[in-house]
């Protein structure tokens, strides 16, 4: 009898002391206890919260040369211009690090005087001078903020009016570009009772667009906060509607600090030589800001003197005084290396200042 009891006084302790290890092992290396063990649905709600996090489809930015390209990127939405179908992440990153500069040649960073307000200015839509485009938009943000960009553009395939505008926000690689609703609105209510001279762009026309598409990575890139107008006119190679359609924007913008920014491509389709002629004579132009004689040039020379009449005559009404700087002049064949090419396109990055 004596000895059955201390048989099971023995096995008790011995229970006891496993249950103590157990526990203490548990809590050492970090196991949830009795209390914390989790069933099979507790585990089912964690994996599924789990899963909800990580299938935010985030994009992660590339390291770029400047802060701004550090963070976050929301992902892509349906009702939104996609522009990474026109142009990839390589050609993108390759305009923010400045190779088409060295490929220039003679290119020259542009550096503002002080104290002198950038008021426009007129860059390409070609890829193959992607670095003008980056160069121009670093730089004037270096120096100035605004709370709209309005960006003119050939409309490259005639497609629609004369006069359109985007009503769609831009996807780019940086994230989403806002159009200015408000006043979309307000341009196209302004003309709807009369001739309907300023009309909304079908998404179609506009994802094809690259006069537009190509400029909007960069505007994400150097001016985050900014709204944009875009404005893509068909050519008629004459001045119809320009005047009527200037006022009518430069009334809606009031007082919104706003960079005008011409997408221009000048000769095309002429070799080295002969675009080289042609850009001589469009440089003087330019300088003169003679909208009524480029008004009738043609493809040999510039792609959208709609565009180039536009941009001068809202500078002409909104400002007493400006003056055009071209800092860089460039051609397809002298940037590719290809000098024997039968056809080029040639290129001005222009600034304009408001004294």
């Amino acid at each position: 009898m004596g000895d059955n009891r201390r048989i099971k006084r023995l096995s008790y302790w011995t229970s006891f002391l496993i249950v103590l290890i157990l526990l203490t092992s548990c809590t050492f290396l970090g196991v949830n206890g009795p209390d914390e063990i989790i069933g099979p649905k507790a585990q089912g709600e964690n994996r599924l919260e789990e899963q909800e996090t990580s299938d935010q489809d985030y994009l992660v930015k590339d390291d770029m040369s400047d802060d701004k390209a550090k963070g976050l990127i929301p992902a892509y939405e349906d009702n939104q211009i996609d522009t990474r179908n026109l142009i990839t992440e390589t050609t993108f990153l390759e305009g923010i690090s400045g190779e088409t500069y060295y490929k220039a040649g003679d290119y020259k960073r542009i550096q503002f005087e002080e104290n002198n307000p950038v008021l426009a200015g007129i860059i390409p839509h070609h890829l193959v001078a992607n670095s003008f485009i980056a160069d121009f938009y670093e730089s004037v943000s270096k120096v100035e903020d605004y709370d709209l960009i309005v960006l003119i553009s050939p409309n490259h395939y005639t497609a629609g009016p004369r006069v359109q505008i985007g009503a769609s926000d831009y996807y780019t690689y940086q994230g989403q570009v806002s159009v200015d609703q408000e006043l979309i609105y307000a341009l196209t209510q302004m003309t709807a009772e009369t001739d309907s001279l300023i009309n909304i762009a079908e998404p179609s026309y506009l994802e094809l667009e690259h006069g537009q598409l190509v400029h909007m990575p960069y505007i994400k890139t150097y001016f985050p906060q900014a709204k944009v107008l875009s404005i893509m006119l068909a050519e008629t190679r004459d001045l119809s509607n320009l005047e009527r359609l200037a006022d009518t924007i430069d009334e809606v913008i009031g007082e919104r600090k706003t960079l005008f920014v011409g997408s221009i491509d000048f000769s095309h389709y002429l070799t080295a030589e002969e675009a080289e002629l042609n850009d001589e004579y469009t440089r003087s132009l330019i300088l003169d800001n003679d909208y009524e004689t480029m008004s009738n040039l043609s493809n040999d020379y510039i792609d959208s003197p709609s565009t180039f009449g536009l941009l001068t005559l809202l500078l002409e009404k909104r400002y007493e005084t400006f003056r055009p700087e071209i800092f860089n002049h460039s051609n397809s064949a002298r940037i590719t290396g290809r000098m024997n090419s039968i056809e080029t396109t040639s290129y001005f990055q222009v600034v304009y200042y408001g004294k």
